[in-house]
């Protein structure tokens, strides 16, 4: 996919795909039980803060020729995940 992304970047279309991503993070918390127990409030800009650094982390790996291992990128997400809900939780 960093061939896509490169081409939406240099062509000024990234926007739709972030858009997307968006969209389909929403999609995924929505299904989260713990996601549930959080007001709206902060389910709304939980959505909004994690989608752009999941998508920034996304877009540093793929437009950097992958040079990390994937599964290290994978759980630098679910520890940035699990952190902010944890703060989040404790907040409540």
């Amino acid at each position: 996919m960093s061939h896509e992304l490169k081409l939406a970047v240099d062509r000024h279309y990234e926007y739709l795909i972030q858009q997307l991503f968006n969209d389909g993070m929403r999609r995924y918390y929505d299904q989260n039980q713990v996601w549930q127990q959080l007001p709206k409030t902060q389910q709304r800009y939980w959505i909004a803060f994690m989608s752009a650094g999941v998508y920034a982390i996304w877009r540093e790996w793929l437009l950097n020729r992958e040079s990390e291992n994937l599964m290290a990128i994978h759980d630098i997400v679910g520890k940035f995940q699990s952190s902010t809900m944890l703060a989040l939780k404790e907040s409540n």
